[in-house]
């Protein structure tokens, strides 16, 4: 009986990152059949008149359609409709397959595994889920979808760590939400507090809203979901800062930083503002996008050039739609940007 407590054992903590054993606390084990083969070491607990395999142990749960415990190679096996609950974590671990070794106190949930984050309803999936119970990390190989009530995030490889709450997702990162998708080459994404995501996304960064008809490049961005505030800097490709590519309309927006509160329907851009669009370039240290009426409005000491010309205002109002500037203050008037 000793030997089979052993087995089960190391069954469940290959799909429980918090599964402790305690000698006074009862492990409730139940099976429709149950083989151990002595000559080759290895337990069998298979489903026989509808029972499936199960293991509980407090407020864990573990069941399979079959269990393979493997005593030469230390090493446990589950098979079919695998299924693992902690109702102390809040977490839902399933796949077909699922492997326990013992050596390297490393799990392996392969065929459609999935894990499931009652907390908060966010559901990560994989072509491979790599659990690592000792380290509180579970990674997740190939094809990584991770989606919960607000966003989407698809990647390569993904690592959660369980006591921090965060995803650090790797390679080829998109993240999809309501009207718009971002791409990334790292995405951190904190998770913290329930329906409050907040993330920082790195390297190559870009924002693309086709409902709005533009697109915004930079090397970091980072959104707060409590406060509501986006952050964007650092360049991208060959620019060393963030800009904004109106595409359809031949006209780019670049600053230093780059921001946004999800309370207003327009963007800060601050530090070295230029806006080019054709021959002609608008500069200065201060603009604000306003989204929904694609225009920009320039200030601190904005300058139009184009050429050998040069005009000096005390405001410039950028009309991206129409390409025209309207120049208030010194040279008021309006300049028609279309050739």
């Amino acid at each position: 009986m000793k030997k089979f407590f052993i087995v089960l054992f190391f069954l469940n903590l290959s799909f429980a990152g918090s599964f402790r054993t305690s000698p006074t606390k009862p492990v409730e084990i139940s099976a429709g059949r149950s083989v151990y083969k002595w000559e080759i070491k290895k337990l069998i607990l298979e489903n026989s008149n509808k029972i499936q395999p199960s293991i509980n142990y407090e407020n864990s749960f573990l069941r399979a359609e079959m269990m393979i415990y493997d005593d030469m190679i230390k090493k446990g096996f589950a098979y079919g409709n695998v299924y693992y609950e902690d109702k102390n974590e809040n977490i839902i671990m399933k796949a077909e397959e699922g492997v326990y070794d013992e050596n390297s106190k490393e799990i392996t949930l392969s065929k459609n595994p999935k894990i499931i984050l009652k907390r908060d309803g966010t559901v990560a999936t994989g072509n491979k889920i790599k659990i690592y119970p000792e380290k509180d990390t579970i990674l997740i190989i190939g094809n990584v979808r991770i989606s919960n009530t607000n966003i989407i995030v698809k990647s390569e490889l993904a690592e959660i760590n369980q006591s921090k709450n965060t995803f650090v997702v790797k390679n080829n990162v998109e993240v999809i939400e309501k009207d718009s998708k971002l791409y990334a080459d790292r995405l951190y994404l904190d998770t913290k507090k329930k329906n409050q995501e907040s993330y920082t996304a790195t390297g190559n960064v870009k924002i693309v809203d086709e409902k709005e008809g533009y697109a915004i490049y930079g090397n970091r961005l980072d959104y707060f979901k409590e406060e509501g505030y986006t952050r964007i800097t650092g360049g991208y490709s060959n620019s060393t800062k963030p800009f904004i590519d109106f595409k359809e309309k031949n006209a780019k927006a670049s600053s230093i930083v780059m921001e946004k509160f999800d309370k207003e329907e327009k963007a800060n851009l601050l530090g070295d503002v230029i806006i080019s669009q054709g021959k002609r370039t608008a500069k200065a240290m201060w603009g604000e996008y306003f989204i929904k009426k694609k225009k920009v409005t320039l200030t601190g000491n904005p300058v139009l050039e184009e050429n050998n010309s040069k005009f000096q205002s005390y405001k410039i109002n950028v009309d991206i739609d129409n390409a025209t500037m309207n120049m208030m203050g010194k040279g008021s008037g309006i300049y028609q940007l279309k050739n």
